[in-house]
């Protein structure tokens, strides 16, 4: 998995560095989705599963942009023509 480090990514920063892979991908998971069931603070967050707000918000952004692009297709909006 690519990590998103920002809006314009070189081909360096698109590697898998170290410290992003302090947890476990269901991990990385399983956090995202705490923060969007429950809706905790990030700070909260991260200091529970023991990583910086930095991180933390780089798992988050990645995992809910590949979410994003995964589930679309399962239920697209109807068109504005629909009434």
């Amino acid at each position: 998995m690519i990590y998103w480090r920002g809006t314009s990514m070189t081909p360096t920063q698109m590697t898998r560095p170290r410290r992003l892979m302090s947890l476990e991908p269901i991990d990385q998971f399983l956090a995202t989705q705490m923060r969007l069931k429950v809706g905790l603070f990030v700070e909260d967050i991260a200091e529970r599963i023991r990583v910086s707000v930095g991180t933390y918000s780089q798992y988050f952004t990645t995992w809910v942009c590949f979410l994003y692009q995964e589930l679309r297709p399962l239920n697209p909006f109807p068109s504005s023509d629909i009434s």
